[in-house]
């Protein structure tokens, strides 16, 4: 092999052990319960799915989390918009 195509080869070795591939994070969940006759508390269940670290739910209810499971209370009647990004 020339010096070259020695170089070369070894840098493109090099180039390849750096390149790395990282899932995409899908944020999904499921509330526990949607709805009941008076105050409702519910736990959410984080089905995200590409390996996320940390979380910021916002329950839509004036209260957020960081945790991974977190429970929310809905105390009045309404509809909730609650979202993870």
């Amino acid at each position: 092999m020339s010096g070259n195509a020695l170089a070369f080869a070894l840098l493109w070795s090099a180039m390849s052990l750096t390149i790395s591939a990282h899932a995409q994070l899908k944020a999904d969940f499921t509330p526990g319960k949607t709805s009941d006759c008076e105050s409702l508390i519910t736990t959410f269940t984080d089905k995200s799915t590409g390996n996320p670290i940390s979380w910021q739910w916002d329950f839509g209810n004036g209260f957020t989390s960081n945790e991974q499971r977190p429970s929310a209370a809905y105390t009045s009647p309404g509809i909730y918009k609650y979202c993870l990004p």
